[in-house]
């Protein structure tokens, strides 16, 4: 088996962010024994991408969005391929800006229940560019895959 080799940066005001980061590189390196690294956005200094096949960024949610520092981070490593989310309130056709200002059209396709294997997908489609980024929707995909089905606590 061929091991993974993973970055994880992240970026955190009140800790919680840092904490999911410091689990997930641990199920990381659980699995298969893969090389993980884990930095705050603050530590990182790129003279050159990162060698790495994988690299995770965890964002703050207190603001609303990428901060500039997460934005920057992204322009020096390059293109962005996917990002995993645990949920999606954008619409099929919605237009968004991606995170370094490109506009981008969500594009979800239903789960083909013929099809063993699938979930509903969704993709920030480019109208410039042949480079499209996958979103990855946690919920979704564990409703579809392994039939467990979430809701906020106390409903």
């Amino acid at each position: 088996m061929t091991l993974a080799k993973v970055l994880l940066v992240y970026e955190s005001k009140y800790g919680n962010t840092k904490l999911v980061a410091e689990a997930i590189i641990e199920g990381i390196k659980e699995a298969s024994d893969n090389q993980a690294a884990i930095y705050e956005l603050k530590e990182i200094v790129l003279k050159q991408p990162p060698d790495f096949d994988a690299v995770l960024i965890g964002l703050p949610n207190h603001t609303g969005g990428p901060t500039g520092g997460i934005k920057k981070f992204i322009n020096e490593v390059g293109k962005l391929w996917g990002i995993i989310c645990w949920d999606c309130k954008l619409a099929n056709d919605e237009e968004v800006l991606d995170i370094v200002g490109e506009k981008r059209s969500m594009k979800i396709t239903s789960k083909d229940y013929s099809a063993p294997g699938s979930y509903k997908r969704y993709m920030l489609v480019s109208n410039t560019s042949p480079h499209n980024i996958e979103v990855f929707v946690l919920k979704d995909y564990l409703k579809d895959k392994l039939n467990l089905d979430f809701r906020p606590r106390g409903v």
